[in-house]
């Protein structure tokens, strides 16, 4: 009985230590947001968090909204000026809505420019006020460094669905 006691009590270290693994040599798994669909640029979409922490009984404070992290990319020269995005969603009204049916109840748009003296316009931050939960973000104009400009077209559509994957304490 001794003996079983000891082994069983072997084995089971055993598993333990063999279960301890340094992170470094763990393997990792990296997400990358999605990418845009049937548009003259890059654009993916990421969902961020606003972490707030309120006291009840508070004075009321700011409506909590579901922010985006936006980026952009183009290969070739012209850098981009700017964009126009609209966001597509849900505005946080009870609602009853039919199982598998992409709908939307509200939409606010963005014209986001580049930064002073960058020369393209890579990355934005936005918190819709509107729209609560984010269901699509499409492009619907860029404008280029020279001047030209870019306009979606009636019946196509450039857009992207941020990824489900939200990031707590990280912006």
């Amino acid at each position: 009985m001794r003996g079983t006691s000891a082994l069983l009590a072997a084995l089971l270290a055993s598993a333990t230590l063999s279960a301890q693994v340094k992170v470094a040599e763990s393997p990792a798994v990296l997400f990358d947001a999605p990418m845009s669909s049937g548009c003259p640029i890059g654009i993916s979409a990421e969902r961020r968090s606003s972490v707030a922490v309120s006291t009840v009984g508070s004075a009321p404070g700011r409506t909590l909204s579901q922010g985006l992290q936006l980026r952009f990319s183009r290969l070739f020269t012209p850098g981009i000026e700017g964009v126009t995005v609209v966001v597509h969603g849900l505005s946080g009204k009870t609602q009853m809505m039919p199982a598998g049916i992409d709908s939307s109840d509200v939409a606010e748009s963005f014209h986001l420019n580049r930064a002073g003296q960058a020369a393209s316009l890579s990355a934005s931050y936005i918190e819709p006020k509107r729209v609560r939960t984010t269901q699509w973000v499409e492009l619907t104009s860029v404008d280029y460094t020279d001047g030209t400009t870019w306009h979606e077209s009636s019946g196509g559509q450039c857009k992207v669905t941020p990824s489900n994957f939200v990031l707590v304490a990280g912006r």
